[in-house]
């Protein structure tokens, strides 16, 4: 079964088109930029809209109840789809589609006054899998709604990157089994952070692992990737593990030290490259110490790529030891004991 593969972006485009839809946001909601702080990220798309004078400064709000709100914030977010309808001046999905119902509805208390402020509500956008197939959440990704005094929108952020509107057909993963007394893999989407390099939506399998969640390949456009670590006496060893596709897999590793922001990225170049059954791994030998290391990692059958970052902290030890966590005989008896009056 083929699924689809939804094509981001690029931020040579979403940079043009940036400045158009925070206009279109001035004018659906009727104010100036002296009256809303309007921005939308010229490389991510991101959009963020405040009315600083109703969050910070408005004293005791008159709120309106919470069905009020949420047909408020839907409303706003159904005219808002429609000003951001593609065209031919902005041709970019500045919308998502959202699902019927919330994530949260929920009030807010003012930062530093005794008092509720506004409404929040929250929703996650979603991607249809193939036609016909029912929609996906977008991991990743959130839309949020604030709500004011007399049912303003006094607030509204989209964590959502533009896509162009195209699709590409991928062969869908099978889906994993699900074990005992767990829940049942999900298919999702997964939108990577602020600014990290990323071409598709692809499908992934959301696992319940127990103790967690892992997200697991769902089609060949989807890849992911795993850092395994072993320590010496003076390195630390990171082997990148990717999956999903086809397995021949180019890696290209970065790092930098966040103690020393000015010194910039290191490039480390391919690594040491190892054939397996699953596919091609890289692994790199690093001085021991605490830096974000970056490996880029590409299909070079089907040029699907996956940027994956993480924080490496070296163990003092020779052998990277795990974690035990002690077993108790007996469990915990909890006392409440109280205070003699005075």
């Amino acid at each position: 079964m083929t699924v689809w593969a939804h094509v981001l972006a690029g931020s040579d485009a979403i940079g043009r088109a940036a400045t158009n839809v925070e206009n279109i946001v001035l004018r659906l909601l009727g104010k100036t930029r002296q009256a809303l702080a309007v921005n939308v990220d010229p490389r991510s798309g991101w959009i963020s809209v405040v009315a600083r004078d109703q969050i910070v400064d408005r004293q005791r709000p008159t709120l309106v109840t919470a069905d009020d709100a949420r047909r408020r914030a839907e409303k706003f977010l159904l005219d808002l789809a429609g000003s951001l309808a593609p065209s031919p001046d902005q041709p970019l999905v500045f919308m998502p589609p959202l699902p019927s119902s919330p994530v949260e509805l929920a009030l807010v208390p003012h930062a530093s006054r005794p008092e509720w402020n506004h409404w929040i509500y929250r929703t996650i956008p979603q991607l249809p899998t193939a036609r016909g197939a029912p929609p996906a959440p977008v991991i990743g990704s959130a839309i949020e709604i604030r709500i004011g005094d007399g049912g303003q929108i006094i607030g509204y952020h989209a964590r959502w990157r533009p896509t162009t509107g195209e699709r590409r057909s991928c062969e869908q993963a099978a889906l994993p089994a699900a074990e005992p007394k767990r829940a049942a893999p999900r298919p999702v989407y997964v939108l990577d952070g602020l600014n990290v390099p990323q071409h598709y939506l692809a499908l992934h399998y959301l696992v319940d692992e127990g103790a967690d969640f892992e997200l697991v390949s769902g089609c060949s456009l989807a890849l992911t990737v795993e850092l395994e670590l072993a320590d010496t006496e003076t390195t630390t060893r990171v082997r990148a593990i990717a999956s999903g596709g086809t397995g021949n897999y180019a890696y290209s590793w970065a790092r930098y030290a966040m103690s020393d922001p000015f010194a910039g990225i290191e490039e480390l170049g391919a690594g040491t490259l190892e054939r397996g059954d699953s596919g091609t791994s890289s692994t790199i030998e690093l001085a021991k110490g605490a830096p974000i290391v970056m490996v880029h990692v590409v299909d070079l059958a089907t040029g699907a790529f996956k940027h994956y970052q993480q924080l490496v902290v070296s163990s003092p030890f020779a052998t990277r030891q795990e974690p035990v966590l002690a077993e108790l005989d007996a469990p915990f008896e909890v006392r409440i004991v109280e205070e003699p009056a005075e």
